[in-house]
């Protein structure tokens, strides 16, 4: 699935993910720090952007992100390791 991903940062994020979220059932991560982590060269806007049209196709792999646009804050569930009972968003 990693394969099918088309855009180079769904690929990045996705290897974050994979590397911060791993077996847990989430992480969190500002959006600021998240662009760093990405090696985006554009403008943190743009980066928001960006990762907007990445959070509503949903396609990472094992993964789901959920912002929080008013805190600046990204988290990312683990569509795997969910805890019982804990919704996970779609």
């Amino acid at each position: 699935d990693y394969f099918r991903l088309r855009k180079p940062l769904e690929r990045r994020l996705y290897e974050l993910a994979r590397k911060h979220c791993g077996h847990k059932p989430d992480f969190k991560m500002t959006v600021k720090l998240l662009c760093e982590k990405c090696g985006s060269q554009g403008t943190l806007r743009e980066f928001r952007r960006m990762l907007k049209e990445i959070v509503e196709d949903d396609l990472l792999p094992d993964y789901t992100m959920v912002p929080d646009w008013t805190n600046d804050v990204v988290v990312i569930h683990n569509r795997k390791k969910a805890l019982p009972g804990a919704p996970v968003p779609a």
